[in-house]
């Protein structure tokens, strides 16, 4: 880490406070601040005070259910979109696979190891400093649609590239092997659906790029012209997220910098 931050710790043992402490100071920044609570309560008036750049929790508090607490944290103005990261000794997989799907920017730490994989994820992850542009491929026919996505606030914070062809993205992606894209950005439309699907199965299959390493975003048509089934269709294809048209470029930009950060996230901790 290379600039300022605020952590907040949420942990209800003081041995393990007073470890992660020295830790924490150890691998962070020396003007970083860290602040101690030991329960839920503390935890949440804090989160009203202050915006962290990180919240470190343990689930197993008393005063509170962990899945409660972290649903409060996220309705605090200042914290809504902070990452949390997960210390639990409970591997329940309904417990972290339900969080999982309800809270966004969380990551889920076994501690079983000691703390090394979240002391080196705090270590080696730059919070708030000057950081590279991720690079966005949009895959369209539209030129119109490029147009505006190329004017939009999305090609101001990302390096933004347009092709019109999925097969182009397959080919560079033989050759490169996902090196320096970050996320792909592809139309889906009813005509080119079988088009769309063979282009999922190369990256997922042919390629065994899974979307844990790569990301693909789908622009849809109007939700009036979708059905559950081809919700799930187009998942268990390979898609991460989606979107509706007619588009509404903040909320898209909010989704793709969520799963872009979770990416780059769960990445780090693979190392």
């Amino acid at each position: 880490m290379v600039a300022t931050s605020c952590l907040l710790v949420v942990e209800p043992s003081e041995s393990v406070r007073q470890f992660l402490n020295k830790k924490l100071s150890e691998v962070s920044h020396p003007s970083d601040e860290l602040i101690f609570c030991n329960n839920a309560s503390q935890a949440i008036n804090a989160c009203r005070k202050f915006q962290f750049e990180l919240i470190i929790c343990n689930l197993d508090l008393v005063d509170m259910e962990g899945q409660e607490l972290l649903n409060r944290i996220r309705k605090t103005k200042k914290n809504k979109n902070t990452s949390i990261c997960v210390t639990s000794g409970n591997q329940e997989p309904s417990l972290t696979n339900g969080i999982s799907q309800n809270l966004n920017k969380l990551i889920y730490f076994d501690k079983s190891d000691g703390f090394e994989s979240l002391l080196r994820f705090v270590n080696e992850l730059d919070y708030s400093g000057e950081k590279a542009k991720s690079n966005i491929i949009f895959i369209s026919q539209s030129q119109t649609l490029a147009s505006v996505l190329s004017q939009s606030t999305l090609a101001q914070k990302y390096n933004f590239s347009h092709l019109e062809r999925s097969d182009q993205i397959v080919e560079l992606l033989k050759t490169q092997q996902k090196v320096g894209i970050d996320l792909i950005l592809a139309q889906h439309t009813e005509i080119d659906h079988e088009l769309f699907a063979q282009f999922l199965n190369s990256i997922r299959n042919d390629l065994e790029i899974s979307p844990q390493e790569l990301p693909i975003f789908a622009i849809l048509a109007e939700a009036t012209d979708f059905d559950d089934s081809k919700y799930v269709q187009l998942f268990s294809l390979g898609i991460n997220d989606f979107i509706h048209q007619p588009l509404n470029i903040d909320k898209l930009q909010d989704k793709i910098s969520t799963l872009i950060e979770v990416t780059h996230q769960n990445q780090l901790l693979s190392r």
